[in-house]
């Protein structure tokens, strides 16, 4: 039973650290109010679990070990493909309004999301159905490896996050320093970007796209309703901006 246990617990773990990492994902990405979507990914994920075990109990059937080492390779398995799925097919919430394939690209990320759930789910209900009498311990273990997902994420956080007021110095930098160039790229100096103090890096290769960036100034215009004349010469430097059209 210990190392059921030891399973579990590893799954639990992963299970809430995916979970506090897809919040604050969402968060960056979408918007806040998109972070509470997480909530509901993961109640997706678990009741279609219960859901698939009702309709086919003889998944339970078999040595538990074994069956648990398969959704532990699984659930790995699918937080990979997730990760993938979303980054290689992006939604984009912004453009739901008048862009119609942004809905199912959300009900794409919806599914992919929730499968890691579900194989979660399946493991902790796989020990409970077949050990009914140590209920207790199961649920305990499933809980003190939430925590640890929990504190793990809190541990991480000082290594590969920072304050808000730190997170912010790259937008003051950009928008008040004097050696501040149209289409320079300010990004914190720490470990893989994630921390530290603004400094001029490399941009992605998709944010040099003249095609998106053109796309991107349409929509502003149309938005907005105000228009700018702005040089189709590459021999411009990028993005820069004449007067407003009167």
């Amino acid at each position: 039973m210990k190392r059921l246990y030891l399973g579990l617990g590893g799954v639990a773990l992963a299970t809430l650290a995916f979970e506090t990492l897809l919040t604050r994902v969402f968060s960056l990405a979408q918007g806040y109010h998109f972070a509470f979507m997480v909530v509901s990914i993961a109640l997706l994920g678990y009741g279609a679990s219960g859901t698939l075990l009702a309709l086919w109990p003889t998944l339970l059937r078999g040595d538990p070990g074994r069956r648990l080492s398969r959704l532990a390779m699984a659930f790995t398995t699918s937080l990979v493909g997730a990760h993938l799925f979303v980054n290689l097919v992006p939604f984009d919430s912004y453009s739901i309004a008048w862009d119609r394939r942004q809905a199912f690209l959300l009900a794409g990320h919806y599914l992919a999301l929730a499968v890691p759930f579900l194989l979660s789910g399946l493991a902790v209900a796989l020990l409970l159905a077949r050990y009914p009498h140590r209920a207790f311990r199961i649920y305990g273990v499933n809980m003190a490896g939430s925590a640890l997902g929990k504190r793990l994420m809190t541990f991480g956080n000082r290594f590969f996050a920072q304050s808000a007021a730190m997170g912010a110095l790259p937008e003051v930098y950009a928008a008040t320093a004097p050696d501040v160039r149209g289409g320079d790229y300010i990004g914190p100096d720490g470990p893989l970007g994630q921390s530290g103090f603004p400094k001029k890096i490399a941009s992605s290769r998709r944010s040099r796209d003249h095609a998106v960036a053109a796309r991107l100034w349409q929509v502003s215009e149309a938005l907005t309703g105000i228009e700018y004349s702005v040089p189709h010469s590459f021999n411009a430097k990028p993005f820069d901006v004449l007067p407003i059209k009167r």
